[in-house]
């Protein structure tokens, strides 16, 4: 998978649509990468921006969220035609340039991207589940595939994608733990941001992102030692 992490990360046909960065340091010291992928990708922020911002402007953080989808908001009700958005987003885009402040590419990140929702997807939180990286594997060809299917998507979605949750399980062999032996899927509802970093950031980073839009879909993907075939367990939700 980190070889896959790489050569996808060094591809130039990817650029437009493909970002990977570092979520945090793993407890072994290990890269934990993420890759972010969707239609101007280049706008969205990393972990470390999204921290930044709001390290830099804690009260004025919601304000600005709330300044790029009402003005969004007002292009719909305006009922521009799809060419007037198209200039629009446009111009938003060639001032994002002109002007690279964390604050300015935020706001022009939630005007041009403000029709998308999000979707988080993850892997190999249990080491020794290598099927989860062969499924990851073949998702992450199809996102960045130029069918009309995938090319949809990444006008649509923002998607998210943590390949490798646990990679000192990985390294050292283990099959369900950590360093500490710790289950790290056991750790998603109070992570420690010294004793499980990894889950600690990306619990941290899904908030931030809530914040800015709506999760579609959290998926994250595992390896079972009885049934064959793919299958989800998923949560259940009142028809309201």
């Amino acid at each position: 998978m980190k070889k896959l992490t790489e050569s996808i990360r060094n591809e130039l046909k990817y650029k437009n649509y493909l970002q990977v960065s570092n979520l945090c340091k793993s407890l072994g010291g290990a890269d934990i990468k993420m890759m972010t992928i969707t239609e101007n990708v280049e706008l969205c922020l990393n972990y470390y921006d999204h921290l930044t911002l709001k390290s830099r402007l804690p009260a004025n953080e919601k304000h600005i969220i709330k300044y790029g989808i009402d003005t969004m908001k007002k292009l719909e009700l305006a009922r521009e035609t799809k060419k007037a958005k198209k200039d629009t987003r446009a111009r938003l885009k060639e001032q994002f340039h002109k002007e690279v402040g964390i604050e300015t590419r935020f706001r022009t990140h939630l005007m041009v991207n403000a029709h998308k929702k999000a979707m988080v997807i993850t892997s190999r939180v249990h080491p020794g589940e290598t099927q989860s990286s062969y499924a990851l594997e073949g998702m992450l060809k199809f996102l960045l595939s130029d069918c009309k299917e995938a090319r949809q998507l990444r006008r649509q979605f923002i998607f998210y994608v943590v390949p490798m949750l646990n990679p000192d399980g990985v390294i050292h062999g283990n099959h369900r733990t950590d360093l500490l032996g710790f289950d790290m899927n056991r750790r998603w509802s109070d992570p420690s941001p010294w004793i499980h970093p990894t889950m600690y950031a990306m619990r941290n980073f899904v908030s931030l992102i809530q914040d800015e839009r709506k999760i579609e879909v959290f998926c994250d993907i595992h390896g079972h030692f009885q049934p064959c075939g793919g299958f989800m367990y998923c949560n259940t939700y009142d028809k309201e």
